[in-house]
């Protein structure tokens, strides 16, 4: 028997947190039973994790447009996406980051011509209107959010905060993010190899992972350098992630006259990084959960986070909540850090704490499995195996 394709709804082009979660997914869940397939913008044309969505056994479609481009030609209303996709019998898994009418049309569609996953994934949560995007962003939310939950037969939430976000006070399912606590556990050889490297062998390497964003608030990273500047000598900033705000923060460096921070970009191998740092900072004004703090608690590292990151990230005694209203205790708490902690334990800690993928994608398939028995393969309209 062929696998049931779902459609997965609402990733980028890129690695970001959202895009880890699902291809973490997609690697471990059983793909003779279940296959993915992504819907993206027509306008990404490099996509980084398309070869691998391929050669999993997913496809890349792109045939997604907007209300404002229906004069394009090839544009594909959401009906007829899934009248010429006969092979996607499963339904659809949006993946929630923000609210978009485009998104929520595809959904209601899928109820619409009786899928049987109807599946709302909600992955991130925003604490307050500190900018005017914040605060539209938060307008739409509560415009939109009534046709998520209308058009669902099943949520889902990376924590609590997530699920308030996304569902208001509908029901929905935790669903917390796990990582291969495997591929992110303690490696001595690839930390020794990664700092002789790059000369960092005698540095305090205090890292960061994650695109240089307004969520992400990246520029109070060189403020809190600045202030572990003026308590010791060694410290150096490493940055992996690409963003609009790189410019704002080199010339902020500039300003500053910093010469201990170093862009990496993407890398393809953040889990020997984790391995590297000495410390992982994530000053957050908004997460879903925070995947990154998880992985960097795999590898035993040691987290300072903004106290805007929902608590279910702190799955170790490793990661530690501040205030972004100054660096100063960032710099201070970077100073009593107990580094000489095992960091081999971390791998054990965060699986016992049910963030190991293997178990969490033995959930989602048992999810997808209730929600088939519910409304049985074929049921959908114009879209039978």
């Amino acid at each position: 028997m062929d696998p049931i394709r779902i459609l997965h709804l609402g990733l980028g082009d890129s690695y970001y947190g959202t895009e880890s979660v699902i291809l973490n997914l997609y690697r471990h869940i059983d793909r003779a039973r279940y296959q993915f397939d992504f819907l993206v913008s027509h306008h990404f044309q490099a996509i980084e994790y398309e070869a691998e969505v391929e050669a999993l056994g997913g496809h890349v479609y792109r045939q997604y447009y907007k209300f404002y481009e229906k004069d394009q030609p090839g544009y594909l209303s959401p009906m007829d996406f899934w009248a010429s996709h006969p092979e996607i019998q499963g339904g659809i898994h949006y993946n929630l980051n923000a609210f978009g009418v485009w998104h929520l049309q595809f959904l209601k569609a899928a109820k619409q011509l009786g899928y049987p996953i109807q599946l709302v994934h909600s992955h991130n949560a925003l604490h307050g209107a500190d900018s005017l995007a914040m605060a539209r962003t938060q307008l739409q939310a509560t415009l939109l959010r009534s046709l998520a939950v209308r058009n669902s037969n099943c949520r889902i939430a990376c924590s609590q905060d997530a699920g308030h976000w996304g569902f208001g006070g509908s029901s929905f399912e935790r669903f917390p993010n796990a990582v291969d606590a495997g591929r992110f556990a303690f490696d001595p050889e690839a930390r020794a190899r990664l700092r002789a490297q790059h000369g960092l062998q005698d540095k305090l390497v205090l890292g960061f992972v994650g695109r240089l964003t307004n969520q992400k608030y990246p520029e109070f990273l060189l403020e809190i350098l600045r202030a572990v500047n003026q308590l010791r000598e060694d410290a150096v900033l490493v940055l992996l992630g690409e963003g609009e705000l790189r410019g704002t923060m080199e010339e902020m460096i500039q300003a500053y006259k910093l010469d201990n921070v170093r862009f990496m970009g993407w890398v393809d191998n953040p889990q020997e990084w984790m391995q590297a740092f000495d410390l992982l900072l994530l000053p957050s004004r908004h997460e879903g959960l925070g995947l990154v703090l998880v992985e960097a608690q795999a590898a035993g590292l040691p987290c300072l986070a903004s106290d805007q990151v929902p608590q279910e990230a702190k799955v170790t005694d490793r990661l530690r909540y501040l205030s972004i209203q100054s660096p100063e205790p960032w710099a201070q708490a970077i100073q009593t850090v107990d580094f000489s902690y095992d960091r081999r334990k971390g791998r054990e800690a965060v699986a016992a704490a049910g963030h190991d993928i293997q178990e969490n994608a033995k959930r989602l398939e048992a999810i997808y499995d209730q929600l088939l028995r519910q409304h049985p393969l074929g049921s959908a309209r114009g879209n039978t195996p």
